[in-house]
């Protein structure tokens, strides 16, 4: 992520139009209280959603690409232990307006953050403060399709239709990538 980040600030500098923002949680204290009153998760999403239509409001684009985790792009709502939220790519924009595809690999490893073994959810949905650790995980072995890299408008190889996803893209084996900077 961060080789392909730098990559893209290189073709920004050399003039191509390109625009990068970070759109990751709520931008500062106003924002944060503007969704306090959603519960769970969903104060995280909207503040996600809007970060990136100020972003893509701010120019004038093409196409605007999100690079986020299949939680936040999926276009159907998700139950979490005990709630319900609505992931970012549903606070974007209408479903129609979106192309959301679900990233599949044929195994390996990956770097995300989940619960502590024994800890559980807040009363408002919300995990507690130290709750939840980040690190590299093995990845459980999948279908491996045995080719390059590709993206597909259809359903995964063998699965029905999930509404939540327009396709996806297919990354072969995958190998954590740990935070550039702790």
């Amino acid at each position: 992520m961060f080789a392909m980040l730098v990559r893209l600030h290189r073709l920004k500098s050399a003039g191509y139009p390109i625009s990068i923002t970070a759109f990751n949680g709520a931008k500062d204290e106003q924002q944060e209280m503007k969704f306090a009153h959603l519960s769970g998760q969903n104060p995280h999403e909207a503040a996600q959603a809007e970060n990136i239509r100020n972003a893509a409001d701010g120019g004038v684009f093409d196409r605007v690409l999100i690079l986020v985790g299949g939680a936040h792009a999926k276009k159907t709502p998700m139950q979490r232990a005990n709630f319900l939220f609505e992931p970012m790519a549903m606070k974007l924009a209408p479903a129609d307006q979106i192309l959301s595809l679900d990233m599949r690999y044929a195994g390996g490893s990956s770097w995300h953050c989940t619960m502590k073994s024994g800890a559980k959810i807040g009363a408002d949905g919300r995990p507690p403060l130290g709750a939840v650790q980040c690190g590299s995980v093995v990845s459980p072995e999948l279908t491996d399709l045995d080719r390059p890299d590709f993206i597909a408008l259809a359903p995964f190889p063998g699965e029905k239709r999930d509404n939540g996803f327009d396709g996806f893209y297919w990354l072969g084996r995958i190998n954590a990538s740990p935070p550039a900077i702790e």
